[in-house]
């Protein structure tokens, strides 16, 4: 029989975190006290190693009371975290199992509890790896299951195409586990499987992966258990993963983590950038900069999004009249309303690609012959072209823009990538001003969104002041300043 096992809270007394199993309420005093102490993670474990044991005991025994041979291993069990058995046979009240059947050590093992044999070298201790350690049919293979699960999470999923690409990628690398039946996955494998990924195997490009990847390879890996315990409950329980390390290992290539550290570009290395890149890339330099804007976001820009030398369509309800030209849109990447006051130079650049996409009847900005730049199906299959199925929609940006910086590398000080682009204006804004204006200029997600309120609750006019403010300082098309030596 399988007892009925209380999820109560562990409870600290005076000797201890104390936790009681047994049946309630037996004259036989069945229910007992047993004493885990101090160390919460450790109490944590041996709770979930004595429930075990109980449940065992109650297995072989037919009732739920403790016999002296299950209550002297979880005694064991709780003094010193290991028990061992030191008996020849079987006691009387099991003794239907036949003589020496040992098989209930080898299922206590199986679910990762520390039991050891002494005194009987012959011991039966095989379990048929078709019944559980609850003595049930096992019926799911790993394999199986992993498989179930990315077909499930994958449906699920409501981000790009590329999300979900990466997602099925990560799920499959579980199939490298051995096909084991699930039950089979106990905290031992689960460790193995998540030091494989601290430890950052070498990926086929020949060198560690990234700490960012393993940790978002433990991290899957440990919802797909929790996945199973849900999905197959009669075959498989989560081990207490509390005690497992979970930290990856660091290595010489990562940048030293360093809040204070510049994260964004330096105004003189982005005019040399800029002064030295193709037509195309000196808008993506530009907008990326003016608009706080990646990849995923310049790529989406359309060409109606753009309105030249006006009035702000607001201008009294914020409070800001002067003529500019403007950037709205909605970013449909987070799917939030965004607005950008675009600086003269800028402006050129912009009305210059706008007149070739016009012309050519082009609706997206960054385009050279009517297929958007960022290979996202969505755009793609709005203009009724092939859909491109790439995991990495952003590689001509970041193609155009790394070429453009390693054109000048040797003169600038400090490279960086595109994505830092996109936050080093927000960056100045929130250090010359205040971090509103740094979130708002990168369209960050708020309660006002929600309640369509952009003008009322955001401080639109502020930013736009700031904005022509910073014109003159971020204007890429002036000269560097000259370099001094210290």
């Amino acid at each position: 029989m399988t007892p009925e096992i209380r999820n109560t809270p562990l409870k600290m007394t005076g000797r201890g975190y104390l936790r009681q199993l047994g049946l309630s309420g037996s004259k036989s005093g069945s229910k007992q006290k047993f004493y885990l102490g101090y160390d919460l993670a450790k109490a944590a474990q041996s709770r979930e190693w004595l429930e075990k044991i109980y449940i065992e005991n109650c297995h072989l025994m037919g009732n739920e009371n403790w016999s002296d041979m299950f209550l002297d291993i979880a005694q064991q069990t709780c003094k010193s975290r290991r028990a061992v058995v030191r008996i020849e046979k079987l006691p009387p009240e099991a003794s239907h199992l036949g003589p020496g059947d040992y098989s209930f050590v080898e299922r206590l093992r199986a679910q990762g509890v520390p039991i050891d044999i002494v005194g009987q070298a012959t011991a039966k201790v095989t379990l048929p790896e078709s019944v559980t350690p609850q003595n049930k049919p096992a019926i799911t293979k790993l394999h199986a299951a992993i498989e179930k699960y990315r077909d499930e999470r994958c449906e699920k999923y409501v981000g790009l195409f590329q999300g979900k690409k990466r997602l099925e990628k990560q799920i499959n690398a579980f199939l490298s586990l051995p096909n084991m039946w699930i039950y089979q996955l106990d905290v031992t494998a689960i460790e193995d499987y998540v030091n494989h990924w601290r430890s950052r195997p070498v990926t086929k490009h020949g060198r560690q992966c990234s700490a960012a990847y393993a940790e978002n390879q433990i991290g899957e890996f440990l919802t797909f258990a929790t996945w199973l315990s849900r999905r197959f409950p009669n075959e498989f329980s989560k081990p207490d993963v509390t005690g497992i390390n979970r930290k990856v290992i660091k290595i010489a290539r990562d940048k030293p983590s360093n809040s204070i550290r510049q994260v964004f570009w330096d105004v003189d290395d982005l005019r040399i950038v800029f002064q030295n890149a193709q037509p195309l890339t000196k808008l993506i330099i530009g907008l990326g900069l003016n608009c706080c804007a990646g990849s995923a976001e310049l790529g989406r820009f359309k060409v109606e999004d753009f309105q030249f030398d006006c009035v702000h369509p607001k201008a009294k309800q914020i409070r800001f009249t002067p003529s500019a030209s403007w950037l709205m849109t909605i970013r449909r990447k987070a799917f939030t309303h965004s607005e950008s006051l675009l600086w003269n130079w800028v402006v050129e650049l912009v009305k210059e690609q706008v007149d070739v996409c016009r012309k050519k009847g082009w609706v997206y900005l960054f385009t050279e012959n009517g297929e958007p730049l960022y290979r996202d199906n969505e755009m793609y299959k709005e203009l009724g072209l092939d859909l491109p199925n790439t995991e990495k929609p952003e590689s001509r940006f970041t193609g155009r823009f790394n070429n453009a910086v390693r054109y000048v590398e040797k003169q600038i000080k400090n490279p960086l990538s595109i994505g830092k682009l996109r936050k080093t204006f927000s960056n100045y804004l929130t250090n010359e001003n205040h971090a509103d204006l740094g979130s708002l200029a990168l369209s960050h997600a708020t309660d006002a969104d929600k309640q369509l309120k952009h003008y009322a609750d955001k401080p639109y006019a502020r930013l736009f002041k700031a904005t022509l403010d910073a014109e003159s300082y971020w204007d890429l098309t002036k000269k560097p300043e000259p370099k001094v030596d210290e």
